[in-house]
């Protein structure tokens, strides 16, 4: 809170994080590597795209970090051009031979290898059809019986979502057009409470539909 980080890092999907001194100051700086779960993401106006920017946060050992000015560097999609024209860092002996754009990728790399098991997640849930008692009963049990950390108010609004969809691609009654409709709802929250909440959807629906897989 103090560094001031939610609100410029809210809008992505983070996947890995590193502390590195960029500029050989003696201060960690922050790395933050973003990228959306769903391709689809593309198709529906006005959200996030699938392909998110990078962000950079320099350490200016002030104990605050602004979205303006020279506080925050946001870094290019593409590897080669990291940071460009702000990433000059002065090599010193320890760190001559290190490669960030190495590290990234490797990173990188790593990630992709955890999409697998989350991409066949989502077809899955695309192709598992609810009838409207089904959900009409995990909506009561999320927030009647509390099994998520939501304000029950938002009952109506994942109701509303789900049975009179926004977008084309969530007209299908499956347990992903379900899961859009919470985390739409969630979009009303806060930034902490709907992380929290966000955070718990998928233990919650993978475990109610489990047996039905």
């Amino acid at each position: 809170m103090r560094a001031k980080l939610i609100k410029p890092t809210y809008p992505y999907v983070s996947w890995g994080t590193a502390f590195f001194d960029m500029d050989n100051d003696g201060w960690l700086d922050l790395f933050i590597a973003n990228g959306h779960v769903y391709p689809q993401v593309d198709t529906i106006p006005g959200g996030t795209p699938y392909r998110e920017p990078m962000l950079l946060f320099r350490n200016h050992h002030d104990g605050v970090r602004g979205r303006e000015g020279s506080h925050v560097k946001q870094c290019s999609a593409e590897l080669g051009n990291i940071v460009q024209g702000v990433f000059t860092p002065v090599l010193a002996k320890h760190s001559k031979s290190f490669s960030l754009i190495d590290c990234i990728s490797v990173g990188v790399d790593r990630m992709q290898r955890n999409f697998e098991p989350m991409r066949k997640q989502v077809e899955m849930w695309q192709r598992s059809e609810l009838t409207d008692v089904t959900v009409k009963v995990v909506i009561y049990e999320a927030f009647v019986e509390g099994r998520l950390e939501a304000p029950k108010h938002l009952a109506r609004t994942v109701h509303d979502l789900y049975f009179e969809p926004e977008y084309e691609e969530f007209r299908p009654r499956t347990i992903w057009s379900l899961s859009n409709a919470f985390t739409s709802a969630f979009k009303k929250l806060d930034p902490i409470p709907q992380f929290k909440a966000t955070a718990k959807l998928g233990e919650f629906l993978e475990a109610r539909f489990s047996q039905s897989f």
